[in-house]
């Protein structure tokens, strides 16, 4: 399990390594054209919370830490997904790779 840090306060959220490259590659390549979004992640409910919802910008301390080094290729449509989805109104949502079911997140 990887970790997204963000913010000034450092603030991590712990996020399956997979997931995180996936998310990491989308996020660039939004955050590298200067396009600010919304990113939700699905909160620890037995801490409260159910969904938390983050504004992604350059401005923003940012970072990825991985537990295991990369490997494999990543998924194209997942990324393009996850791009789209950031370009909605919604903005991007954590979601896994299609034959998975829906990944919940602790933050």
């Amino acid at each position: 399990m990887g970790q997204l840090a963000y913010g000034f306060d450092g603030h991590h959220y712990v996020i399956d390594d997979r997931t995180l490259r996936h998310l990491r590659a989308a996020m660039f390549a939004k955050l590298r054209r200067r396009e600010p979004f919304a990113l939700t992640l699905r909160g620890d409910a037995t801490a409260g919370s159910a969904a938390e919802t983050l504004w992604i910008e350059p401005a923003i301390p940012l970072r990825f830490v991985f537990d295991a080094e990369e490997s494999g290729p990543l998924d194209r449509e997942w990324l393009e997904r996850l791009v789209a989805a950031a370009n909605s109104a919604g903005g991007m949502h954590v979601e896994t790779e299609a034959t998975e079911p829906p990944l919940a997140l602790v933050g």
